[in-house]
């Protein structure tokens, strides 16, 4: 039977319309309307194993994939400067330099007597400067790479623009630690007012903290306390506000407990009342440690301070033929030791 005569049976006595189709895959058991049964006519029609296309792939792996929209920023070394001593601003972007003016009383007495002026009170000024040093950096946006940035949703200018303001505060805290080379700016390590380092005591012919027990650590910690005191000349006790600037290892060797449960910090804790530790990365050197005790204010007047001059500047944002760039600027004076005896530092452990 054709495929027209079987068509019609099936609309005729069973109400079946196929009206678009061409013709029938059989498997040879199949009979027509008259009972006869139909031969199977795979390779006539169905041709499944010969493929007229391209073999079939996966599904592509961009459809399989989860895209979390939190960007994960890398992470850049703690900047701690500030931590220790106060950013504040003084002069402006536009100043060459910034002046100081220090004071010190002078004066010596004598036995009195009517007719005599012996003994003399005076005040010696002394006017120290720092300079003023100007650091940039700058973002350049392409039109077409902000319009593919923003298919993926990625809104780029807010991210190189954050990316500057980064890169700003990286080199202000470096230049706060470390000053500027070749300019008369200093940083809280390499300040030339800085009174000498002491050294670590020396246990069994050892100074590293590696070599030391808990309670030799503590002994350390004190040993630089009683230097800071000297210093002071009793300005300062264990009840004052005072920072114990260290590195990372060394905050760490300062949990190191005994085998009663007691850490260096435990110890530290108990006998000073205002000790505030600030973790400095900077003050770990080529395997040898530092640590410093500053005093924040002795006789309300501050240590020091770090000087900003301009914490922050951006400029118009320029546009060329086909993107746009944007200048950011910062100033810095470095950091301005005022009382050297508030800052006792030890290295080598």
């Amino acid at each position: 039977m054709s495929i027209t005569q079987e068509l019609n049976y099936l609309k005729q006595h069973k109400d079946i319309h196929l009206n678009y189709c061409r013709n029938f895959i059989e498997n040879g058991t199949n009979k027509d309307g008259m009972g006869k049964i139909i031969p199977n006519n795979y390779t006539q029609i169905a041709m499944d194993t010969v493929l007229t296309t391209n073999p079939g792939v996966a599904l592509p792996v961009q459809l399989l994939s989860y895209w979390d929209t939190t960007a994960i920023k890398v992470l850049t070394a703690k900047r701690s400067a500030v931590e220790i001593f106060p950013e504040v601003k003084k002069g402006n972007f536009a100043s060459a330099r910034i002046e100081f003016r220090q004071m010190e009383d002078v004066g010596s007495t004598k036995p009195y007597s009517d007719f005599s002026h012996s003994g003399m009170s005076s005040v010696n000024y002394n006017f120290p400067f720092r300079e003023n040093y100007r650091f940039q950096t700058h973002i350049i946006v392409g039109d077409l790479e902000a319009e593919m940035s923003g298919e993926a949703k990625i809104n780029l200018i807010a991210d190189k623009q954050r990316s500057a303001t980064n890169a700003i505060a990286i080199d202000a805290n470096k230049f706060f630690l470390f000053g500027v080379a070749g300019r008369k700016i200093y940083g809280i390590l390499n300040e030339p007012n800085l009174l000498p380092a002491i050294t670590p005591i020396v246990v069994n012919s050892k100074t590293k903290w590696t070599d030391k027990t808990t309670q030799e650590r503590y002994n350390d910690v004190l040993a630089l306390f009683s230097e800071f005191v000297t210093q002071l000349g009793g300005l300062v006790d264990q009840t004052s506000p005072i920072i114990l600037a260290v590195s990372p290892a060394v905050n760490v060797m300062l949990g190191s407990a005994t085998d009663y449960n007691v850490s260096v910090l435990d110890m530290l804790n108990k006998f000073f009342t205002q000790l505030k530790i600030v973790i400095v990365p900077e003050l770990e050197q080529e395997d040898e440690q530092t640590m410093m005790m500053i005093a924040p204010e002795v006789m309300g007047q501050r240590t020091g301070e770090c000087i900003s001059p301009e914490k922050f500047r951006t400029y118009q944002p320029y546009r060329q033929i086909s993107s746009l760039s944007q200048k950011v600027a910062s100033a810095t004076a470095g950091f301005v030791l005022y009382n050297p005896a508030g800052i006792a530092t030890m290295t080598g452990m």
